[in-house]
Parts: C-alpha cells; sequence; structure tokens
C-alpha cells in the first residue's frame, strides 16, 4: 500500500493488507473490505462517483478486461459526442512450401491471410491471442488508452504508461479496412515532460510494429501469425498483473474471478488511501481467511523474514563474520547456526512464525560444483529421438488398444459426400457422428428398416434423410445442418449453435431408448438386497467412467459398475447391472478416463441369449478436434478427420 495518508481507516486497511498476504485475515478485516464494496445507499461510496466513474477497473482475467473496455469505450463516444473509428490489425504467415527453403535463413517469407480467415480473426477478442494484441482498435479522441510495449524507455513509452488519445494517422489495408500507422498519445503523469519537434508537451507517437503471436480460431485451433498492429488497449480495465507498479489515487477493483489471496493483495494493495478503494461486487471472504497460506509461500515469507533480519544487522554492523554464504541457503543457514534454531525475528507476522509445533523447515541442500559445459555437449531439452518416440506411442493408441484379428491395411480417407465443414460455428463433434452414422447406415443390412428401441424421433428422421442422401436427393451437410438445430431446440443450453459441442453429449440424444427398454438391477456379490427398476433416464450411451472393466468386453460380460451402496446383510458393495428388454442396432461407451481395451467383437446378453456386436466405428478427440475411424462390413478401416 502505497500510503498517501494515515487515518484510523487507512489504518484499518493496512492491516488487513497485512493479514491478506499470509491469508489470515480476521473478521474485522472482513467487515472492514466489505465497507468498500460499492452500494447506491447514501454514506457509502459508488462507481457511479465523479471520482470512480473513469477509473480503469483492476480485474483477474482478460476476457473481462476486454468485456468492460467494449462498454466503456462505447459509453465514452457517447458521452462526448463522438464516433468511435475502428482500426484493424493485419495478419502474416509463412507459407508451408517456403518452410524448407527459408529453413537456416534469419528471414522467411511472409503472405496475408486468406480473407475469410481474416475475417474471423478479426472477430476474435484480444484475450484469443497470445500476446494479448487487439484484433481491432476502437478509437476517438481524448479515450483513455495504455501502451503495451517498450517502445522507448527512456521516453516514457513503456509497457504500462497511460494515457489518452491526441490523434492519428490511419491508412487503408489489403481488405479494405482501416489500419493504423501512428497513434499519437498525450501521456498521463509521466515520470518525466517529453518534448517532440512539432508535437504538445507529453504527446509521443506509437508506431505500428509486427510481432509473431498465436492466434486462438473459433474452432479451437491455433494458428500462429505475424500481427501488424500499434500496442495500445482501451484503458478502462486492466489486468492485475498490468497494474503491478502503480499507485493509484482512486483504485477500483473487481474481485470476483480471483481465485487467491495474492490476486486479493495484488489488486488491493495498490491503492494510496482506503477512501479511495472501491470493490465493485461482494467478494469470496474464505479466499483471504480461513486458511493459512501454502507451505512453500509460507516459508519464502519466512526465509525473507531472516533475511531481513540479516541485512539490518549488517547494515548496523552487528552481523558476526561467522554469518556468511555464497546463496541463501547457506547464508540463512550459517545465520541459525549463531543464533539457534528457535530463534525468530521480532516483527515476524503471527500467522508465519514458527515454533516446536510448526518448525522452521529448513530443506535438504548439498553444494554443488559448477562448471562450464563447452557448447559442443549442450543437447537440446528433448531430443529429436524422444519426441519421435513419443509421437510413435501417440499415434500407436489408435490401433494398439483395438483388437485387429486380422491385417488391415493403412487407412483411406472415408467419403463424407463433400460435407461443408462450419469451422467458424465449431461443427466438428457434428460432422464425425454424422459422417460415421452414414457409412454404419449404408452397411446395415436390407432387413433392419426401423428403431423401436430408440424413443427419440431424431435419429429415424436422418435415417430418412440418409436414403434421400444415398440417392442423390438431399446432401449429407444438409442432413447435419438439420440434425444440430434439432438438437438445439431440444436441448438449447447443451447444444447452443455455434457453441462446442461433445459427440458422447449427441450421441445420448441420438440413441435414447424407449421407457422400460432398459432396467437397472441392484444386488451385492452374494445375491442379497436384489431389486430391478426401471431406468429414469437412459440410452444406449455406456459410459465407463464408473466402472472397473478394463475392456468393452468385460463391461458386456457383467454389464454393470459399483456403486457406493452397501449390502446392508453383508457390507459388500452394491453393484447396478443394466438388463436390455430389446437388444438395440447401435450401442456406444464412452471412455472418461483412462484407457480401455477396444474389442472388436463383443457378445450382449438379452434375456439369457448371447447377441454379436461388432465394432463399426472408433471417435478420438485431442486439442479441440474430433476424428473418426470406421470398419466396413470387408474390416477395412477408413479414416475421417474432417479436414482432408
Amino acid at each position: 500500500m502505497r500510503q498517501k495518508s494515515q487515518t484510523a481507516e487507512d489504518a484499518k486497511f493496512r492491516t488487513a493488507l497485512e493479514n491478506m498476504r499470509y491469508r489470515s485475515c480476521t473478521l474485522e478485516d472482513i467487515q472492514f473490505l466489505r465497507g468498500r464494496v460499492s452500494a447506491n445507499i447514501e454514506g457509502r461510496q459508488s462507481v457511479c462517483d465523479i471520482n470512480f466513474r473513469n477509473v480503469s477497473i483492476i480485474t483477474a482475467r482478460h476476457v473481462n478486461k476486454d468485456a468492460i473496455n467494449v462498454l466503456e469505450e462505447q459509453r465514452f463516444a457517447s458521452e462526448h459526442n463522438q464516433v468511435l473509428t475502428t482500426f484493424y490489425c493485419e495478419d502474416t504467415v509463412a507459407p508451408i512450401a517456403d518452410l524448407d527453403e527459408v529453413k537456416g535463413k534469419r528471414r522467411a517469407t511472409k503472405v496475408r491471410l486468406e480473407e475469410n480467415i481474416q475475417r474471423i480473426l478479426w472477430k476474435q477478442p484480444a484475450c484469443s491471442v497470445e500476446k494479448k494484441i487487439p484484433t481491432k482498435l476502437n478509437l476517438c479522441k481524448g479515450l483513455p488508452v495504455m501502451l503495451r510495449d517498450n517502445s522507448a524507455t527512456e521516453l516514457c513509452m513503456t509497457n504500462g504508461q497511460e494515457g489518452t488519445v491526441y490523434d492519428w494517422v490511419s491508412a487503408v489495408g489489403v481488405y479494405g479496412q482501416l489500419v493504423l500507422d501512428v497513434l499519437f498519445v498525450e501521456l498521463k503523469s509521466p515520470p518525466v515532460s517529453v518534448q517532440f519537434e512539432g508535437l504538445p508537451l507529453n504527446v509521443v507517437p506509437i508506431l505500428k510494429t509486427a510481432n509473431p503471436t498465436w492466434c486462438e480460431l473459433p474452432s479451437g485451433k491455433r494458428m500462429h501469425v505475424s500481427r501488424s498492429q500499434v500496442e495500445v488497449t482501451v484503458n478502462y480495465a486492466m489486468t492485475d498483473f498490468a497494474s503491478q507498479g502503480k499507485t493509484r489515487v482512486n483504485n477500483v477493483v473487481h474481485l470476483n474471478d480471483t481465485t487467491s489471496h495474492q490476486g486479493y493483495y495484488t489488486a488491493l494493495s495498490h491503492s494510496a488511501t482506503a477512501s479511495g478503494t472501491l470493490i465493485l461486487q461482494a467478494f469470496n471472504p474464505s479466499i483471504i481467511s480461513d486458511k493459512k497460506c501454502s507451505g512453500a509461500l509460507r516459508q519464502e515469507f519466512r526465509d525473507l523474514e531472516l533475511l531481513d533480519d540479516i541485512t539490518h544487522l549488517q547494515f548496523e554492523g552487528k552481523l558476526p563474520a561467522s554469518v556468511i554464504g555464497d546463496t541463501r541457503r547457506t547464508l540463512v543457514r550459517a545465520f541459525r547456526q549463531h543464533k539457534s534454531d528457535s530463534y525468530v525475528p521480532q516483527h515476524v507476522h503471527s500467522a508465519i512464525q514458527w515454533n516446536k509445533k510448526q518448525p522452521y523447515v529448513e530443506p535438504d541442500f548439498n553444494n554443488l560444483d559448477w562448471s562450464i559445459i563447452p557448447t559442443q555437449q549442450v543437447t537440446k531439452f528433448l531430443s529429436d529421438d524422444y519426441v519421435k518416440q513419443m509421437k510413435d506411442k501417440t499415434d500407436s493408441w489408435k490401433t494398439d488398444h483395438i483388437d485387429c484379428s486380422n491385417p488391415v491395411v493403412e487407412p483411406s480417407l472415408l467419403d463424407s459426400h463433400n460435407m461443408e465443414r462450419d469451422t467458424a460455428d465449431n461443427s466438428c463433434a457434428y460432422d464425425t457422428v454424422i459422417t460415421l452414422l452414414y457409412n454404419a447406415w449404408l452397411d446395415k443390412p436390407s432387413s433392419v428398416l426401423a428403431f423401436p428401441e430408440l424413443s427419440n424421433n431424431l435419429f429415424p428422421a436422418i435415417a430418412e434423410l440418409f436414403d434421400q442422401v444415398n440417392r442423390g436427393q438431399e446432401s449429407l451437410t444438409e442432413t447435419r445442418d438439420y440434425m444440430r438445430q434439432a438438437l438445439c431446440a431440444q436441448r438449447p443450453n447443451e447444444f447452443s449453435y455455434g457453441e462446442y459441442a461433445s459427440v458422447s453429449g449427441i450421441l445420448d440424444v441420438l440413441f435414447g431408448c424407449t421407457s422400460g427398454q432398459i432396467n437397472l438391477s441392484y444386488s451385492c456379490a452374494a445375491g442379497h438386497c436384489t431389486s430391478t427398476l426401471s431406468a429414469p433416464h437412459a440410452s444406449f450411451l455406456v459410459s465407463l467412467e464408473s466402472t472397473a472393466s478394463t475392456s468393452v468386453e468385460a463391461w458386456c460380460s457383467s454389464q454393470g459398475s459399483e456403486t457406493r451402496r452397501l449390502c446392508v446383510v453383508c457390507s459388500e458393495g452394491i453393484l447396478v447391472k443394466q438388463m436390455y428388454t430389446y437388444p438395440p442396432y447401435f450401442i456406444a461407451f464412452d471412455f472418461v478416463a483412462g484407457a480401455v481395451h477396444i474389442d472388436r467383437k463383443v457378445y450382449l446378453n438379452v434375456h439369457g441369449t448371447d447377441v454379436p456386436y461388432h465394432l463399426k466405428s472408433v471417435i478420438y478427440h485431442g486439442r479441440s478436434h474430433f476424428i473418426g475411424r470406421y470398419i466396413d462390413k470387408r474390416g477395412r478401416i477408413w479414416v475421417y478427420d474432417g479436414m482432408s
């Protein structure tokens, strides 16, 4: 806390911050901080007050910062009768064909993105970019901004410096959009005055720069680009990280998404006074109280207290000559050997004091011999051989966990009828499901005409569309879109259009069974407490998360899983077993965690008859993308990745 005064309120605030640092706030501290929460009540401070209304808000998450800045820049323009002008970034990439040619050279050839990809990136928020460089800047004169680059530290043009928009020089980009060439910013309270020739005092030019960074697409995939943009952000909100080093006369903080006491301390400790501190909403007091800080952090604080004591004695010339050390560990150890292991400096906070019950933990260490390694002996942290081995292990999982008794050829691409993948609307899960189901429908016996075991009318409707696709009267893309719209209508929260969806969620709806198709039988291993109930919500999607089955065949043999209930007779665990009234045509398994052996053929017992089931498809998930493999009637394996 950079105090500017010392009132009774400031003393309480300082005590609360000191306790907060060690996660040991008292009830009095919590009550005091709650009095700093914004409220439209007489006698209380509010964010609507003139001294807080235009103050940049400290928050924990970039997504909150971006949302606040968008709202506040619109408010600023409205209140000052100005129009926001949007300036877009320009992204370039290195063409794949040139990678080998430019390898080893200092600079690679860059090409601009295709217009449709560039426009997708323009819609992404700044928080989706690794270096948080905004895709577009909405600016008007007088708008508060913050510099995000150390372009000229000697001229106060540093990362975190605040200011306002004075003027700009713009140009037209490659796709007809406005781009910034130079932004003139009037610095706010710089450490020293800055004067550029031809510009007013403290007005500095911020030039457009090009920086390599990773961008995230709506599908979750990442793209490496070189982004050209003036590195500033609107300054109505900042993260707690960006706020470090600032003393704020009026300090507005948003603590709802802050998950640690260090985050609370970082945000609140920038206040110059208690009266100038405002908390936007109610906060969680358990984060800054109830428990002690972590053991490692507590040990760090203890070391700092001892080092502070050593420094104080050294300054006063009272440090014994025997207390020496080249490293922190050796110095602290020598000091404790001189004083005694029970010695605690006088002003150590009670939350980190050590005694016999809570001893000072001195880590084991040995004096290490340092040597300079010749350059030719230095190798990469991960060798090429190691990376190749790990990649081979990852790729082999797709076949090693499938029981392939017959040899198969290299997987070929599965025909998806040129289905258009909707990248912007995250259609990956729907694409994979509809493609694999369509091919399974093509391979079904001619005797299978209906699916009476399914309760949802959606799958029979999709099967009719499959028939039209096969006759060329419908496209698979239109069938997929029909399924998406129907799922969104049935479960809008789970299948919101344009949002990510899970394959298991889709199959759970499509394979929902009619009432009475699945019964649950409860009993212990000895046969006590037997009871049978109709499953309230059931589908032919089986989750193996709560089972001990190591393979699909193992589950089919038992068709059950353990529960947390105990038998009242023998105190053994109660097992629940799924009993099928009618053998379904489709049955799916969801491997939530762990590796489960996938058998090529299994038998499901229905009323004492073993019904054979053959493996038709496997869906893998990773990096926000689904890939499917399909096995046709001849045992050939086909692959679908939605991108080839």
